[in-house]
């Protein structure tokens, strides 16, 4: 059946009689011409008028055609199936629309600002699709009205999308809109500035149920300057104590910057004021110094002043700091003295023991490092409560016993550490230390070439991991480890391959500071 998606249209028809009006109508003079004799042109005449009011119909006709054919053609004419529904409606039931709202969509382009030229793009794609589509919105934060959006809802949501911190991968991005349409044949229209970290293009696979085109939005590059990271220079914190911000700047113009000034602000009060230069397409790490006079929780601002791109110059950071670094000894009958002496008389730490029956009644997470003093067996719950622990971001140090039992081996086969294996009672030297490790970052100042290493006179061997993130630290002559580290969650796993005697504790005590620290 024939039939118009717009049929109020069809009322500018009746435009077809101006037309008709104009040639009734047509009051054209003519103008006289003194000739002796008509006689030879009588017949002429009469043949010429018929000729010309035959053409003059035929062209009222052509006009009356053309104009009725664009009025038609806005009205949007189409046939309808068997149970009177769209065809066009059946191959494309939706439409999506992604606008991509990262930081970089802030940019200029020739029109104006990328991310609002975007969504008045968007917007007219909208408006041209007919009142029955269903149309699906997306943004980087992923979020969709529902499958039947109208033009008005739709209009709406993206007015709504504004810039996103949320970094996105194109390709990634896709999927999930592909998976989120898959009852649908969806017509995909992607709107960004197609950033090279982001746009994997090469990753997207081609997917008969959905059609995808890329509208690119050309920015204009902008001399800028951005923060790209800051670290402190060691990983603890205490009061009263100087500290030290290191920050990354980036220029990505070809422009050179002299004395721009940067700030630092902590708990919204200014800690540091300084300036840098330099130059084009470079990066450049400053130092700010500082110190604070009280525990808690501190919220920190990195801030320079550049323009015109301004939505990456201020970053935000958090730190906290406690009174003292708390630790816990988790023991298996008494106290370790070695323990107890390295870390007693100090304003550091505050240390602690206690039995390994009582350990559930402690709260794990208020301590910064947990040691495992000779520790024979653990329970399943010991186990776990460990293993939350590390995966919070703990950090535990295993001090075995002079009997190991397999309970011990399988908590450190769960976190993919080193298995103990039999004790070796010969007598060895330490001879390797690896001091590239970040365990003893900034905790020399200077090693001698000729240093005399300890000898180790009772170590378990350590069995061989498949863990790719294990770090082994200290080694013997014979190449057995005897301190090794393993990443476990957010958290650090430190096993010693000995128990801790009188040579041990005086080696640990420059580590085990720098570690319970951080």
């Amino acid at each position: 059946m024939f039939q118009f998606l717009h049929p109020e249209i069809l009322w500018a028809l009746l435009a077809l009689l101006l037309p008709i009006i104009i040639h009734l109508f047509n009051f054209k003079r003519f103008k006289k011409i003194y000739f002796s004799n008509l006689k030879f042109l009588k017949n002429l005449n009469i043949e010429n008028k018929r000729r010309s009011k035959v053409k003059k119909w035929l062209l009222l006709l052509l006009r009356l055609l053309a104009l009725a054919c664009i009025i038609i053609a806005f009205s949007q004419p189409y046939i309808s199936n068997e149970n009177g529904n769209n065809t066009k409606l059946q191959t494309n039931e939706c439409f999506t629309i992604y606008i991509d709202n990262s930081f970089s969509m802030n940019a200029e382009t020739e029109n104006g600002n990328a991310l609002e030229v975007a969504k008045n793009k968007a917007i007219e794609l909208i408006n041209s699709y007919p009142n029955y589509s269903k149309i699906r919105i997306y943004s980087n934060n992923f979020f969709s009205f529902t499958s039947s959006l109208t033009k008005q809802q739709a209009i709406a949501r993206v007015m709504e999308i504004n810039p996103s911190p949320i970094p996105v991968v194109l390709s990634k991005q896709i999927k999930k809109i592909q998976i989120n349409n898959a009852d649908n044949n969806c017509l995909l229209y992607v709107f960004s500035d197609f950033q090279k970290a982001q746009s994997d293009i090469e990753n997207i696979k081609a997917d008969s149920t959905s059609s995808i085109t890329f509208i690119p939005l050309s920015v204009q590059r902008s001399n800028n300057l951005l923060i790209d990271s800051c670290w402190f220079d060691k990983p603890y914190h205490q009061i009263n104590r100087g500290k030290e911000l290191f920050v990354r700047i980036v220029n990505t113009s070809n422009r050179s910057y002299q004395k721009t000034p940067i700030k630092l602000s902590i708990n919204d009060s200014i800690k540091s004021i300084s300036n840098f230069d330099i130059d084009g397409n470079s990066k450049k790490i400053i130092s700010l110094k500082y110190q604070d006079n009280r525990s808690g929780i501190h919220q920190g601002m990195v801030e320079i002043n550049d323009f015109p791109i301004t939505y990456d110059n201020k970053l935000f950071f958090s730190y906290s700091i406690n009174n003292r670094i708390q630790i816990l000894s988790v023991n298996q009958d008494k106290p370790n003295k070695y323990l107890n002496k390295l870390f007693s008389g100090t304003e550091i730490f505050n240390f602690k023991n206690s039995n390994k029956s009582k350990v559930f009644s402690e709260n794990l997470e208020s301590f910064q490092l947990i040691i495992l003093n000779e520790i024979k067996t653990m329970e399943s719950g010991l186990i776990q409560s460990i293993k939350n622990y590390l995966s919070n971001g703990g950090h535990v140090l295993l001090i075995p016993s002079n009997k190991i039992s397999n309970s011990v081996n399988l908590f450190l086969e769960e976190i993919s550490a080193p298995q103990l294996t039999q004790m070796d009672s010969s007598k060895q030297k330490l001879s390797l230390i690896e001091l590239n490790s970040e365990l003893y970052q900034n905790v020399f100042e200077e090693i001698k070439k000729d240093a005399r290493l300890p000898d180790i006179y009772r170590h378990y061997k350590l069995k061989k991991s498949k863990n790719k993130l294990l770090e082994n630290i200290w080694k013997t002559q014979a190449g057995d480890n005897v301190l090794s580290k393993v990443k476990y969650g957010n958290g650090q796993f430190y096993l010693l391959g000995m128990q801790l005697g009188v040579i041990g504790a005086w080696l640990w005590r420059g580590i085990g500071q720098r570690r319970a620290w951080h």
